[in-house]
């Protein structure tokens, strides 16, 4: 098994990501042979309703900044396994398969600036902006 710190972590729903304030997190991978991963968080109980609401949905996606934000985000498809509140906060965990490689983010932000007609000097531009502030919310789409 394999364990990196958390940076950032988003609740991906319908083209929309909205980042969750994590006071602490973990991602493991557990290198077995369906290819699992676990994520704890520790956030603020302000949260915990949040994660309640999505506790019966069999599938969740969620990006995770691993180690620094500035990494590509590593979108994960998960479900919640536990929620427990503690004296200072509340621990979420998560279980699920990645389901996007690193060079996939920058690929479908290309795409989807091409798409958009964007060419020359101004793609690139706005190609760069774009990965520096993670503006779009990669695809939820499985590969």
């Amino acid at each position: 098994m394999k364990t990196f710190k958390i940076a950032s972590f988003l609740l991906a729903d319908e083209n929309e990501a909205r980042e969750v304030e994590i006071i602490d997190g973990l991602i493991i991978n557990q290198e077995d042979d369906k290819s699992t991963w676990l994520i704890e968080l520790f956030v603020d109980p302000v949260h915990e309703p949040l994660f309640h609401s999505y506790e019966q949905q069999e599938e969740l996606t969620v990006q995770v900044h691993i180690t620094h934000r500035s990494n590509d985000p590593a979108l994960l498809s998960v479900q919640i396994k536990a929620i427990n509140k503690l004296e200072k906060g509340t621990s979420v965990l998560l279980e699920g398969i990645l389901l996007q490689r690193r060079n996939e983010y920058a690929k479908q932000v290309l795409s989807e600036l091409i798409d958009e007609g964007l060419e020359g000097k101004e793609l690139v531009e706005t190609f760069s902006t774009y990965l520096q502030q993670r503006k779009n919310i990669p695809s939820t789409e499985k590969p």
